[in-house]
């Protein structure tokens, strides 16, 4: 097997090694994959599934062959994990036909099925669980792309999750392989378009498959990719539903004006995050929103307090040191409170009977432009304006 790897020679018959531990549970017609067979390993609740393709030449069983030693190249933890294949030869007395079965990690669940079970329940993804599809699927993307390879159909049942041991909140998001058409993305969307079913293709791949012109401008594929990625978000961030497909008119044209102002519905909804929102509209191709840097620390005073005993005790000096968080972004000055104040030290000192017995404060101005930020493991130091 490694000798035929290398030269890259496919072989007649090979079996993964995995697939004799298998156990067939049964064979469906999966939206995301078409037909699949879907099996049980040992010792897991992991599913599997295969997916077969019959061949009636060697060509074709070669070609499909090089595209599985490419795909067994792309292990990334948020891209759908293919764990082997398999070759096979069933020779006739007129033809010959050839099998190349690929196994995967099955994900129940997507973005798609995820969303509709949210929106019967009235439970809306959080910013914390967009900004995970976000970043995983940017990264699985980003995987893909430099290992040379294109998705073409991203879209919310093209993006598997991953949920929490309570079934509550999603903690993984995987890009799943298209294995229903994997024709060119423009064959395959101009197939979407003609059947009216939802695009997440980006105008100018939409402006291509419109095109009659036999010198029409090419669009960017991995730019598509992440187009799609940006769609799908704004479909479950803003339950976009009926808007979505409108930017899609008639004769290639795309409504920008209508996705300016879902991306705004979106800035609105999740604009706590600002690197979610950024990221969004990089995706969409709008223009970027600045991050704002802020710069957090936590600064301490000191509170002292006289306290003279009415039972004849001496004395003592209470000193309490107090700490609050403050922030302030790297255009201003002035640093803003953003937590309360909190004791977290007290330390009794004796006194001599000469000391003052006014009760004393001392707390930092934060106000003043002068006043200095103290470090939480910094020395506590008085009289800090």
């Amino acid at each position: 097997m490694k000798k035929t790897e290398q030269n890259n020679e496919v072989p007649e018959n090979l079996k993964w090694d995995g697939e004799s531990r298998l156990k067939f549970l049964k064979k469906k017609f999966d939206n995301r994959f078409g037909e699949i067979s879907i099996y049980s390993q040992p010792n897991s609740s992991q599913k599997i599934f295969m997916k077969e393709k019959r061949m009636g030449d060697k060509n074709s069983l070669q070609n499909e062959y090089n595209l599985a030693l490419s795909r067994m190249k792309l292990q990334h933890p948020n891209v759908m994990r293919m764990l082997g294949y398999s070759v096979s030869t069933e020779k006739g007395l007129c033809s010959t036909n050839y099998y190349l079965r690929r196994f995967y990690l099955y994900f129940d669940s997507d973005l798609r099925s995820e969303f509709a079970k949210r929106i019967n329940k009235k439970r809306n993804f959080t910013d914390q669980e967009l900004r995970l599809v976000s970043d995983h699927i940017q990264q699985g993307l980003l995987e893909t792309h430099v290992n040379g390879l294109i998705h073409g159909d991203v879209r919310p049942e093209m993006i598997g999750l991953v949920k929490d041991s309570k079934r509550v909140r999603v903690k993984q998001a995987v890009l799943l392989d298209r294995l229903m058409d994997e024709s060119s993305p423009s064959k395959l969307q101009m197939n979407r378009m003609i059947n009216k079913k939802d695009l997440y293709i980006s105008p100018e791949l939409y402006k291509y498959i419109n095109s009659k012109e036999r010198n029409k401008p090419m669009y960017g594929r991995q730019k598509n990719d992440f187009f799609g990625l940006g769609m799908s978000l704004l479909l479950v961030g803003t339950n976009g539903v009926p808007k979505l497909q409108k930017m899609y008119q008639g004769k290639g044209k795309f409504n920008e004006e209508l996705l300016i102002e879902m991306n705004n519905e979106f800035k609105r909804l999740h604009g706590l995050d600002s690197v979610l929102c950024s990221s969004e509209q990089e995706y969409l191709g709008l223009e970027k929103i600045p991050v704002v840097i802020e710069e957090k620390k936590f600064m301490e005073s000191i509170e002292e307090t006289l306290v003279k005993p009415s039972n004849g005790q001496p004395p003592y000096k209470q000193i309490k040191v107090r700490k609050a968080q403050f922030a302030k972004t790297q255009e201003k000055t002035n640093w803003r409170q953003i937590s309360s104040w909190r004791t977290i030290n007290t330390t009794i000192q004796e006194v001599s009977n000469r000391e003052n017995d006014n009760v004393q404060h001392e707390i930092l101005n934060f106000n003043n432009k002068e006043a200095a930020p103290v470090e939480v493991n910094a020395e506590i130091k008085r009289n800090a304006i």
